[in-house]
């Protein structure tokens, strides 16, 4: 999943429109921003199989990033810097939160079976990035979805749609 964790900040912008859509934005994509520093750092790994359909990324040992309680501290984090950084109202930091923990549900959907449900625990994953087609379908999707979410709420709130 890549594109596809963009839709759920523009379904939290429309749940929650006081949050900041960079904030959300951002928060839908730190845990691989973080991923790719630890990866440069030679903390955690992974390799590339251009025999594989799909996605070619073999995703070897992210226990700090992708393991379900990294992406439960993630999103804590998330949640409690961003009230007092950036002075919101909790509906607004707990939406920033929602949106980071949202990126380990999606890569669930479509990583093959190297989500650790803590680190060095069993690895799961739905493998849809296996089937490319289906997955671009879903990411697209997603989007599609919460584009139209995004723009009915807006409409409902008297505000221009774009």
């Amino acid at each position: 999943m890549f594109a596809g964790h963009y839709a759920t900040a523009i379904a939290a912008k429309a749940v929650e429109p006081k949050a900041p859509f960079w904030a959300l934005v951002a928060g839908c994509q730190l845990v691989d921003i973080a991923w790719s520093g630890l990866v440069i750092a030679g903390i955690e790994r992974g390799r590339v199989d251009p025999s594989l359909p799909g996605s070619p990324l073999v995703l070897e040992h992210m226990p700090w990033t992708h393991s379900l309680p990294a992406a439960i501290v993630w999103a804590l984090a998330a949640t409690l810097l961003a009230k007092p950084l950036l002075r919101l109202a909790w509906p607004a930091a707990i939406a920033i939160g929602l949106t980071v923990f949202s990126h380990w549900l999606l890569d669930l959907i479509v990583h093959r079976p190297d989500l650790a449900l803590y680190p060095g625990g069993p690895k799961i994953g739905l493998g849809l990035w296996n089937y490319p087609v289906p997955e671009q379908a879903v990411e697209i999707g997603l989007i599609a979805v919460a584009g139209v979410f995004w723009t009915a709420t807006r409409v409902r709130l008297g505000e221009t749609a774009w």
